[in-house]
């Protein structure tokens, strides 16, 4: 199924703790525009990950270009689609239950 932009907005819509693939901790999605998530990061409280790389990580994903195995979807989501945030992005994803 495509990323539905409706669901992602609905879903963080008042923000959220979003946890990370690996490990207990957790970090903040801040809010959600028609183009991007933002998350909360050291760096930068409002650290964009695109509408564009989400929507293309779940092509990949449901075309099995790429595995679903979370030891290398962060690999997957740096080399194929962009080298920022990927663990934010692929933590984002299996919140969303693109990734089981």
């Amino acid at each position: 199924m495509p990323l539905d932009w409706e669901h992602v907005k609905n879903t963080y819509r008042n923000g959220a703790l979003v946890p990370f693939i690996a490990g207990g901790k957790k970090f903040k999605v801040t809010k959600v525009t028609d183009d991007a998530v933002f998350v909360s990061t050291p760096a930068n409280p409002n650290a964009p990950i695109k509408r564009e790389n989400l929507e293309r990580m779940v092509m990949l994903i449901e075309t099995k270009r790429v595995s679903t195995d979370l030891a290398t979807l962060t690999d997957d989501y740096r080399t194929l689609v962009e080298d920022n945030r990927a663990t934010s992005a692929v933590s984002i994803l299996k919140d969303l239950g693109y990734i089981k």
